[in-house]
């Protein structure tokens, strides 16, 4: 079993807008994606960087995905993701730890836009999902 911190993988965001040069880098714990599509991912940090990298979703910007094992992946959410924000407490910390869930329009209107996304694919839940088809799995846990 390894700690915490090396289970985890890292988003990257970085823009240059003229004379400021902005580099943002937030923990990442579940990502579902499909190339340079990404569906879904769990992220946490400060108030500052997990507003930035909300407003960057938002503004259809691209990041870079940094996994556990070293492999990089420069991907983007499309128009129309929602973000889900919220705040986690910890004991001996005096500012809360923020937490974002980002989700694509895609994943959002799961079955709707002909694509089903089933996000736990094991063998005690195989037979919860309606439709056969030829199904790679796509989603990579982080943390486990």
């Amino acid at each position: 079993m390894q700690n915490a911190h090396l289970r985890m993988g890292r988003l990257e965001y970085r823009r240059n807008s003229g004379k400021t040069d902005t580099k943002i880098s937030v923990q990442v714990d579940r990502y579902v994606g499909k190339g340079e599509d990404a569906h879904l991912i769990s992220l946490f940090g400060g108030d500052a960087e997990v507003g930035a990298i909300t407003a960057a979703i938002h503004e259809n910007h691209t990041f870079t995905v940094m996994f556990p094992d070293g492999k990089e992946k420069i991907v983007g959410f499309g128009p129309d993701a929602i973000c889900y924000r919220g705040s986690i407490d910890l004991q001996g910390r005096k500012q809360a730890l923020r937490h974002l869930i980002a989700v694509s329009s895609f994943l959002h209107a799961n079955g709707s836009a002909g694509q089903t996304f089933i996000l736990h694919l094991g063998s005690d839940t195989r037979e919860l999902a309606w439709a056969k088809r030829t199904f790679r799995p796509s989603m990579i846990s982080l943390c486990q």
